[in-house]
């Protein structure tokens, strides 16, 4: 069956070999894709970079990309995503806040306290003298 299949078309043969979540994920990553405008994953996308501000600094397809990275890597580990359009359009979200952690809110004193390369403070120097 599956030789006569691959004959007709060899996509349906990677289709059938996915599971029905992988599936279904698939067919709204790809919409995303193709539809792109109409999309509904992508015009949130394209929401929250222009909420941001972050329209010249990421990419909606570089952000689309990572999510269905994380997507396909979460269905490849045994777990299921119930709704994959909610599911792609929350972990996009993360993703843009996670650029905005890395590139923002860490200053230079903040990652050296996180790394622990900073001079340590004694306890006058912390707390301050009291007179």
């Amino acid at each position: 069956m599956l030789i006569f299949l691959e004959e007709v078309h060899p996509m349906q043969t990677q289709d059938l070999l996915k599971s029905p979540n992988r599936q279904k994920f698939d067919a709204v990553v790809d919409s995303s894709w193709k539809q792109k405008e109409n999309s509904e994953v992508y015009t949130f996308i394209k929401r929250q970079l222009q909420y941001f501000n972050l329209e010249q600094e990421l990419d909606i397809g570089q952000i689309l990309f990572e999510g269905c990275l994380r997507g396909v890597s979460k269905i490849e580990s045994g777990q299921d995503i119930q709704d994959p359009s909610d599911w792609l359009k929350s972990t996009c979200f993360y993703i843009i806040l996670e650029h905005i952690r890395i590139t923002y809110v860490y200053s230079s004193s903040d990652w050296e306290l996180t790394t622990g390369n900073c001079p340590q403070a004694s306890g006058a120097q912390a707390m301050g003298t009291y007179n």
